[in-house]
């Protein structure tokens, strides 16, 4: 019961950021901007228009969004209590902390699964434009495998479990955005440099959801780029989650009121 209204009071508390809005904005957004490169692109007669606009929205939200997407995001949660000097009052009071951490991040974990769902249903709804408004592009007669998408879209979602530990641990111990954005920015430009490095991939979770995608593969269909097990990869991400928010737990259980 602790922990529901814990969860709950953190549910009400959205209200007061603009986090639920940008979980909309954003992967809408990255779905628009895809969108109207397909309609500005020139005809190629394409073997296969929807891997194309496919990878163009998956890609671009898992390499480049997310990681920036989910470091602002966790950051307003925080600076909810940070700002209001909530953090004060709660860590005074003679309960059990554990809830409060826990709360945060779950609700941080809903509005990423949120902003997927958001994504998928954006990309589908306005792709389904693409035959109409450009038919010359190419061929679409393949079509688009949903169950496949959603069951990649998930494993990613997985596979970031790790970035999300790393960040909400960030923001609960900083009231700057500073730090998580400095991080974060630090880590999208490897992501960029070393997207391609077999090393950096299997030990930076920053990659592990734009691996997730290419492991499996956007379509059935697609060509697949086996790096290593897509196990292995949710595995660690997973294992390393637990590790990171054990580690903030305690961390944050020993905070002292200032």
């Amino acid at each position: 019961m602790e922990y529901f209204r814990a969860f709950w009071s953190e549910v009400l508390k959205i209200r007061r950021t603009w986090a639920f809005t940008l979980s909309v904005v954003t992967p809408v957004g990255v779905v628009l901007f895809i969108f109207l490169v397909m309609m500005e692109a020139p005809k190629k007669e394409w073997n296969d228009v929807w891997i194309f606009y496919l990878r163009g929205v998956i890609w671009s939200w898992l390499l480049m969004v997310t990681p920036l997407y989910t470091a602002l995001l966790l950051a307003l949660l925080a600076s909810v209590d940070h700002n209001n000097g909530t953090w004060k009052l709660l860590l005074a009071q003679p309960v059990s902390r554990a809830p409060l951490y826990v709360a945060k991040l779950a609700v941080g974990l809903l509005l990423v699964a949120w902003s997927q769902v958001v994504l998928v249903t954006a990309c589908l709804g306005i792709g389904f434009l693409l035959p109409v408004l450009r038919p010359e592009l190419g061929n679409y007669k393949p079509g688009v495998d949903v169950p496949h998408l959603l069951t990649m879209l998930a494993l990613a979602y997985v596979a970031g479990f790790l970035m999300i530990a790393i960040h909400m641990s960030l923001s609960m111990r900083s009231a700057s955005f500073v730090l998580p954005l400095g991080i974060v920015i630090f880590a999208e430009t490897a992501n960029v440099l070393g997207m391609h490095q077999e090393s950096l991939q299997k030990c930076w979770p920053w990659l592990f959801s734009f691996d997730a995608a290419r492991l499996l593969g956007l379509q059935r269909r697609d060509t697949l780029q086996h790096f290593y097990s897509i196990q292995h990869l949710l595995l660690l991400s997973v294992l390393g989650a637990a590790l990171v928010t054990a580690l903030a737990l305690w961390g944050f259980s020993r905070r002292e009121v200032a």
